[in-house]
């Protein structure tokens, strides 16, 4: 499945929701501000890094594929 960074960021609170982790939680876990990680999924554009740390305090693990796009004109 391919996510808009929009997207991803509602699949990521979609999960919170399932767990039962608030924004305030979440930025305690991260050691930042709910400040901060309201922006974060506000602007819906967060580093690579941020991803890594949200999956890591939410105990998820985030999984990557590169595949070729298909020729429409074959």
């Amino acid at each position: 499945m391919t996510y808009t960074p929009k997207e991803l960021m509602a699949e990521i609170r979609r999960i919170m929701i399932l767990k039962d982790v608030q924004m305030k939680e979440l930025a305690a876990l991260m050691d930042t501000t709910q400040q901060n990680i309201s922006n974060i999924f506000r602007n819906a554009n967060p580093k690579y890094s941020t991803l890594l740390q949200i999956c890591e305090v939410l105990n998820l693990d985030m999984d990557i594929k590169f595949v070729d796009k298909k020729d429409d004109s074959e």
